[in-house]
Formats: structure tokens, sequence, C-alpha cells
């Protein structure tokens, strides 16, 4: 899923804005894929699933600035 995060990133032209981190499970093996974006917790259940809430989130930002 990262893999997936640093292309939508990079096609958004956001890498100088952007860090990616990569961790393991967040003490929440088994829940489906856990990530955070900033604060929030945010679980997805298939990999276009976290692709599209990244982007939303992404786009929430961008709006803001």
């Amino acid at each position: 899923m990262l893999k997936r995060f640093m292309e939508i990133v990079k096609v958004e032209n956001l890498e100088n804005q952007v860090a990616l981190l990569g961790s393991f499970c967040m003490e929440r093996c088994g829940e489906s894929m856990n990530w955070k974006f900033n604060e929030e917790d945010v679980s997805s259940t298939t990999v276009e699933e976290a692709e599209e809430t990244l982007r939303s989130k992404l786009g929430e930002v961008i709006k803001r600035t």
C-alpha cells in the first residue's frame, strides 16, 4: 500500500509536502489495512478504498492551503 500511496503523491505533485512512513499494523493486526493521515487513524477494507480515501484527504488539505 505504501508504494501505491507514493505513486498518488507523485501524480498529485505533492512530493515536497507529504511525508510517507511505513509501519506494521499499528497494533491493530487483523482489522483490515490501517494507516494514519496526520493524527487520524484510518481503516480501509481494500486498496482501492485506501487510495480513494487518501485522494480525498489530500484534496481537503490542498483546499485549505
